[in-house]
């Protein structure tokens, strides 16, 4: 079966065993038995057994992920070539649909190398920095890549203007909604911002195609999964499903700017944005210099603070509150205003 999984009842001995042969972890036997979780969501732990005669890989543990057509068009048309990039799941099956817009892909289950963070809380350390690393490398990869102008860009969605669109349709709601909870000053500085967008020098570089690059454009802290032993595994970036082309440290000015507090991010950002810039130079990224990468997370600065006003019509507070104190803080203390 090569068309796109719909219902647990198709992950099958039989489609395993087919899919393993293609995929070349399998070369001999089959998949006897699978147990599929029953718990609901995208996200399906797969315990397989195998007979006696099986060879090859063979993973005993796998995660089969019911997703959208973006998701699929990563795993299928981008991560296939991007071998030199150690921090993507190996993917033993993608399809997708562009009719119905659904995919699936199914992966090898890294939980006993990797964990999930804490849920709210940001990277300690090294791991903060294998984040900044990874984002780094797969930057590097499509950094100005001929792809972007032609069957890439047929393709994916304009997520900054969305996001914009989405904002200014919004706003009025979203002041409604929070009241006084939203500070006359606060106020004021949004509708600056939203007055100011697109950023002319932002919009002109994404036309231009110089240095922009393919980001994962949901680059928080707990789309990525962490190796128990930093020192030989890397850090997995998960979760593929807005991934768009953009200037690349907008991913890290979102993992940093929008989601840590002001004294976390004060600690770290300048050697987390440091330590990307250095990483983009040793991957052969030429004529970007450090003044233009801080100018860079300044104005993506200035585009996270729009994500709140976007979420709360359909997210809980729970999420867009942190979102919202953590980009205005940024946006604050890095003086973004002299970019508007």
């Amino acid at each position: 079966m090569n068309s796109v999984i719909t219902q647990l009842e198709h992950i099958t001995p039989e489609w395993l065993t087919n899919t393993l042969r293609q995929s070349e972890a399998l070369t001999a036997g089959r998949v006897e038995s699978v147990e599929v979780s029953r718990k609901g969501g995208a996200i399906v732990p797969l315990q397989l057994r195998y007979s006696a005669d099986a060879d090859g890989l063979k993973p005993d543990q796998m995660v089969f992920k019911f997703s959208r057509l973006i998701e699929g068009r990563f795993y299928r048309d981008m991560a296939s070539e991007m071998g030199n990039v150690a921090s993507l799941l190996k993917c033993y099956d993608v399809q997708y649909d562009v009719e119905t817009g659904r995919s699936h892909q199914l992966f090898a289950d890294i939980s006993p190398t990797h964990f999930d963070p804490p849920e709210l809380l940001p990277a300690q350390g090294i791991y903060a920095e294998q984040v900044a690393d990874t984002l780094a490398d797969i930057h590097a990869h499509w950094w100005e890549h001929p792809r972007l102008k032609t069957d890439i860009g047929a393709v994916v969605e304009d997520a900054p203007g969305r996001l914009l669109r989405e904002a200014q349709t919004h706003f009025a709601a979203f002041v409604d909604y929070l009241g006084d909870r939203l500070p006359t000053h606060r106020r004021t500085l949004y509708e600056r911002v939203l007055a100011a967008m697109p950023l002319p020098a932002w919009y002109e570089r994404i036309r231009s195609g110089k240095q922009i690059t393919l980001t994962h454009g949901d680059a928080h802290w707990w789309n990525f999964m962490y190796p128990h032993n930093p020192a030989t595994d890397p850090a997995y970036v998960i979760d593929w499903e807005a991934w768009h082309i953009n200037i690349g440290i907008t991913d890290l000015a979102y993992t940093i700017g929008a989601e840590c507090f002001p004294a976390y991010r004060q600690q770290h950002e300048q050697h987390l944005i440091h330590r990307y810039h250095q990483r983009l130079l040793e991957r052969d990224v030429q004529d970007y210099s450090w003044e233009q990468c801080w100018l860079d997370y300044r104005m993506a600065a200035v585009y996270h603070v729009l994500w709140p006003i976007s979420w709360h019509k359909h997210l809980s507070p729970n999420i867009w509150w942190t979102t919202l104190e953590c980009s205005l803080s940024t946006f604050e203390d890095l003086d973004c205003a002299e970019l508007i």
